[in-house]
């Protein structure tokens, strides 16, 4: 198995090993996160989350080789921060099919869009997400998120439109954002499967 797949297999051991609906434990995220970091410096080299995100954040349209003739809002990036107890987990991607995941400790893969069915799932979330930008403000800077809660960035041809979420009202599902949410979740769960092969 590629080193690329073993670290994408341990975020998702992370993510998914507790049981828990979406994400695992603390205890199992704080151990699991130690694997994760060693294996990725081949995967992420000396890129820190850090540097990464802002990377991401700052992608422009003609960086992707999009144009927009639209007056209306039109989103080509969504960027997603999860809090986990301290750290976070980092989904991105991108209308062109782009698709990655880092994490604050350490851990992340890049170039999921190369597979098809992550491609697919990543140009789905960012179409999806064209629904939500209604539900999100204008913003110049795309802030982490808060203890328990998640944060929405969207790239759009207008600028940067960002909201906040708390996680337990999507446990609950009372969240308006829970189908964008679940979105993000096939996202991840293709990314999870392409891991295995």
């Amino acid at each position: 198995m590629e080193t690329r797949h073993i670290v994408i297999l341990i975020i998702f051991i992370v993510l998914y090993g507790s049981g828990r609906k979406y994400f695992g434990t603390w205890h199992h995220f704080k151990n699991t996160a130690q694997i994760a970091k060693k294996a990725a410096r081949k995967v992420l080299g000396k890129n820190s989350y850090e540097e990464l995100r802002l990377k991401a954040l700052s992608i422009t349209p003609e960086d992707l080789g999009l144009a927009f003739n639209d007056s209306e809002i039109a989103v080509y990036g969504v960027v997603i921060d999860w809090e986990m107890r301290g750290y976070i987990a980092t989904i991105v991607a991108f209308k062109t099919g782009d698709a990655s995941l880092y994490l604050s400790s350490g851990g992340g893969v890049i170039g999921g869009g190369q597979h098809s069915n992550i491609n697919k799932a990543a140009k789905n979330i960012v179409e999806f997400a064209n629904q939500f930008t209604k539900l999100s403000i204008p913003a110049k800077v795309a802030l982490l998120p808060e203890t328990n809660k998640i944060r929405f960035h969207f790239l759009t041809n207008k600028g940067l439109y960002t909201a906040q979420e708390f996680m337990h009202n999507i446990d609950n599902e009372t969240s308006s954002w829970l189908p964008f949410f679940t979105s993000a979740n096939e996202l991840l769960s293709e990314l999870r499967l392409t891991s295995e092969k």
